[in-house]
């Protein structure tokens, strides 16, 4: 699991501005912070996969901040983009001061891969990404629902993390 920055005030004050203020063109600065981040780290993948947002939720907003996150991650380091591989199943409430155990039960079983995507995966080294980490349960249910596909390897990463 790799972050570009601990979760913060800085940190939570741009995400929100992506995501509640439509300021897009912050999705490109942290698309940059995540590709220094993964060369510092010597992290090779094929495949960008983001986690999917609740579908309610991205029509109100009109946009999947993960998904835009990837496809400047995917146009900088001409990585394949994957944004379909993995779907939700169904909306979950918000995270958002939910504890661990509420965290995990919200999202248990709530992600699948998308058949038409298992080829895209097998066999090669995924880079699962979001834009907040806190107890890890997305992630793990992303891993989950890819599991069946085969990747070689998933690795994870965040713009920001509590750990």
């Amino acid at each position: 699991m790799l972050r570009c920055a601990e979760y913060g005030i800085y940190e939570r004050t741009l995400i929100f501005s992506l995501k509640y203020n439509g300021k897009k063109y912050i999705a490109r600065d942290i698309a940059a912070m995540m590709k220094d981040r993964l060369a510092l780290a010597g992290v090779d993948y094929d495949v960008i996969v983001p986690v999917p947002m609740n579908h309610d939720k991205e029509q109100t907003r009109g946009f999947n901040q993960t998904s835009l996150i990837g496809k400047y991650l995917a146009k900088a380091t001409g990585k394949d983009f994957s944004p379909g591989a993995l779907r939700r199943t169904k909306n979950t409430a918000p995270m958002r001061g939910l504890s661990p155990t509420e965290r995990e039960i919200n999202v248990r079983g709530c992600f699948v891969a998308d058949e038409k995507c298992r080829e895209k995966l097998r066999g090669r080294r995924v880079l699962l990404l979001d834009d907040f980490y806190t107890t890890g349960a997305t992630a793990l249910e992303c891993y989950r629902a890819m599991t069946p596909d085969e990747p070689a390897d998933v690795i994870f990463i965040a713009f920001a993390a509590k750990y």
